[in-house]
């Protein structure tokens, strides 16, 4: 689903849109994809843990200059109000 995000870059909030897929621990393993900074979803991912997500290497470049995202949080809007924090957690 295609989503507003708002990604806070050293201070400086970057504003655009981007695909955002909800997917289950050990996605990435299951296709083969590595992940290339960070880490997978694991048991510390609950519905009651801080939100995390997995960006790609796109995302990292397009929103944060290319920068390692791992630690970086954004905010994803929906319906005109923000769903709430993400702490990017792997790439």
């Amino acid at each position: 689903m295609n989503r507003q995000v708002l990604v806070d870059r050293a201070g400086q909030v970057i504003e655009g849109k981007s695909e955002l897929n909800e997917i289950s621990p050990k996605y990435f393993a299951t296709w083969h994809t590595p992940i290339l900074a960070g880490r997978d979803f694991d048991d510390r991912d609950t519905l009651t843990s801080p939100k995390v997500t997995i960006v790609n290497e796109s995302f990292a470049r397009k929103y944060l200059a290319g920068a390692n995202p791992v630690g970086a949080t954004l905010r994803v809007k929906s319906e005109s109000k923000e769903t709430g924090l993400f702490q990017i957690v792997g790439h």
